[in-house]
């Protein structure tokens, strides 16, 4: 069991989140989980209640959970090509809107 903290992307402060894998028993059986076990105002409070746990500087969320952006995971430049054009079907390329 892995445990970080990480900033809350919810509201401020930090988070204290547990890492590990779904058992058999679950539909999601093999896949990785994240609980949250505690949420501090400050990342010193967050530490002294977990002193073992990694300190990250960002979201350990996937892609798609709210953690990075489109071209963090895609990689897709940030701009568009030439050959793009947002009028053809109404698109954008930056991120959703």
């Amino acid at each position: 069991m892995r445990i970080t903290i990480e900033p809350n992307t919810r509201r401020a402060g930090f988070v204290a989140v547990k890492h590990g894998v779904y058992g058999r028993g679950s539909v999601l059986a093999g896949q990785a989980s994240r609980s949250s076990i505690g949420f501090y105002a400050t990342v010193e409070d967050a530490v002294a209640a977990h002193p073992n746990a990694d300190v990250l500087q960002g979201s350990s969320k996937p892609f798609g959970l709210g953690g990075g952006s489109l071209a963090d995971h895609s990689g897709l430049p940030a701009t568009a090509p030439v050959w793009f054009d947002s009028s053809a079907a109404g698109e954008r390329w930056d991120d959703d809107y």
